[in-house]
């Protein structure tokens, strides 16, 4: 296990430790404020509810990226809705150590209000660490009275520690165990017969429990529509592209699509990933390819080679022919599906001048985009 306490690469238990009281701080200056008092209602019921009301899960988004889900639609006392999600690096290499990283990283969480409707809050990490610190306490204890490690009594038709507060340590190992068992059940955690679980991009707009008849997986990802290639001679030069793993006839992995393109001066395609990291272009990057919009002629068509180790190269990058010189490409996400728009090189139209018996219609970007979504989405999330 790695030493560290906080930033970046810290153990997700030693980062707990380390953040606990500070989050118990931030928790009380964040009720002090009108809003923050709902965030902070949240974020205590899933730290205080009874392990039977609470679920935790876990959900693989990228090979080694995993989501730790703590929620709960209701407890003994309170029907408030609550979901946090807490981003985590899972490597292949430390099965069992999740690491975070809260300098890149933050948390979301799902509430519901007294409007009836859920709202979205995106959080600093140590606040979505201490509710998770919370559950999986919760979690520790319930399975310790369960197995006989401490004495238990049923209360209101709950089981409970007879001393609470003396077992907080051997409680919180239990649920951190707990949370190691249940990504492997989940298939998050590395597992060296079958190999990494399927991941795919999760919903940023939707909660992964709440509203759900089960949660959210890596197979409900719908990817955007594209045409699928196998040679990665077939992609364009440049344009949106989603690269894809397939083991035994079936997917295991999917990214968002990224971006790719033949930097100036320079003689081998290069894909663009999240946080603006690159890497070249190989034919063992994935197994398949979805391509969503071409910008520019295949890498074939250029006159680009394939290389023994798998390296991809274009000896002449004048050859690439742009099919639009103007092409845009924007990212809309909305429960998990992300659109590539491009716009093909049009003059633009002049806007026309409303008759004089007519009023000009009002914009309504929000109202436009939103026609699409479910009326039950819509109550979900307060639309």
């Amino acid at each position: 296990m790695r030493h560290g306490t906080t930033g970046r690469g810290a153990a997700l238990d030693v980062y707990i430790r380390a953040t606990r009281r500070a989050g118990c701080t931030a928790l009380d200056a964040v009720a002090r404020v009108g809003e923050g008092r709902r965030v902070a209602a949240g974020l205590r019921c899933l730290a205080e509810r009874h392990a039977d009301n609470t679920d935790i899960i876990t959900v693989r988004e990228r090979r080694e990226r995993v989501i730790i889900v703590a929620a709960s639609e209701g407890g003994a006392w309170s029907g408030r809705w609550a979901e946090v999600q807490v981003p985590v690096t899972w490597s292949p290499d430390r099965p069992g150590d999740p690491l975070v990283d809260e300098e890149a990283d933050t948390a979301l969480l799902y509430v519901s209000g007294s409007d009836g409707a859920v709202h979205r809050y995106e959080l600093p990490l140590a606040l979505g660490a201490w509710a998770l610190a919370g559950a999986l306490d919760k979690c520790g204890e319930l399975i310790a009275c369960r197995t006989g490690l401490v004495p238990a009594c049923e209360v209101g038709g709950y089981l409970d520690p007879v001393h609470g507060r003396a077992g907080r340590g051997l409680f919180r190992a239990l649920g951190m165990q707990h949370l190691v068992e249940t990504a492997r059940q989940d298939g998050c955690a590395w597992n060296r017969d079958r190999g990494p679980a399927p991941f795919a991009p999760a919903p940023e707009r939707r909660p992964l429990v709440l509203g759900r008849e089960r949660p959210w997986s890596a197979e409900d990802y719908v990817p955007p529509a594209g045409r699928t290639v196998t040679d990665p001679l077939d992609l364009p030069a440049r344009g949106a592209v989603c690269p894809l793993w397939i083991r035994d006839g079936a997917r295991t992995g999917i990214t968002v699509p990224v971006r790719l393109d033949v930097p100036a001066g320079c003689d081998h395609p290069v894909i663009e990933w999240e946080r603006r990291e690159t890497s070249p272009l190989t034919t063992a990057l994935a197994d398949a390819w979805i391509i969503h919009a071409a910008w520019a002629s295949t890498l074939r068509e250029a006159g680009a080679t394939t290389a023994d180790d798998g390296a991809i190269t274009l000896p002449d990058a004048e050859k690439i022919r742009d099919r639009r010189t103007d092409a845009r490409c924007w990212r809309r996400h909305r429960c998990g599906l992300m659109t590539i728009l491009s716009e093909e090189d049009e003059e633009p139209e002049e806007d026309e001048e409303p008759e004089e018996d007519e009023e000009p219609e009002e914009d309504d970007p929000a109202g436009a985009q939103d026609d699409d979504i479910p009326q039950w989405e819509r109550d979900l999330l307060g639309l």
